[in-house]
């Protein structure tokens, strides 16, 4: 029965002593790992910590509610001009473009875009394309030729006036204050 007691009370400081062991090995371990991590050259340190910087000012930043503030956005440069680009943010299925003017009127920027309905190649159209100088869209519209004439194209410009001709053959002019598109005999 002693013999039994002694193994017991051995196994069961063996165990004891391999709990201690154990809950000793894991957060030295833990300590050599991070010390044998060599530290990063300080011009990545200094990026790393910019970060950190970083993530927390957004954390901490409010984000919506009464003390929210948009950023405040200052009128970019913008090219400007007619710019032949057959690129514009409708579908395809709606217009077909063929190309466009990027200028500033009044107090937003503005985007002509010259081209034809893509269900009705035949049908002329100039989408005005309004945006804020915060970046934001004001007014989008189309203004579509009285008669098929065929897609318009762009083909001159001034601070007011956008000069348009038809596959067909005939001319508009576009008044960019009063938006109207209206015939012309613009060009030579």
């Amino acid at each position: 029965m002693l013999l039994r007691k002694i193994g017991r009370t051995s196994m069961q400081l063996l165990l004891l002593g391999l709990v201690v062991a154990v809950a000793l090995a894991v957060p030295l371990s833990a300590q050599l790992a991070r010390s044998a991590t060599p530290p990063l050259p300080p011009a990545k340190q200094a990026i790393q910590d910019r970060l950190t910087q970083m993530r927390l000012a957004a954390i901490n930043a409010p984000k919506t509610g009464k003390d929210y503030q948009p950023p405040v956005s200052l009128p970019v440069a913008w090219p400007s001009g007619i710019i032949e680009s057959a690129e514009a943010p409708f579908s395809t299925l709606q217009y077909k473009v063929d190309n466009e003017w990027v200028g500033v009127v009044g107090t937003s920027h503005a985007i002509a875009y010259a081209g034809a309905e893509a269900a009705n190649p035949v049908q002329g159209v100039l989408i005005l394309q309004t945006i804020s100088f915060d970046l934001r869209v004001v007014q989008s519209f189309p203004y579509l030729t009285p008669t098929p004439t065929g897609a318009l194209r762009l083909v001159s410009a001034n601070a007011t006036t956008l000069v348009l001709a038809a596959q067909s053959g005939e001319q508009y002019s576009f008044d960019l204050v009063t938006r109207t598109l209206n015939h012309c005999a613009c060009l030579p």
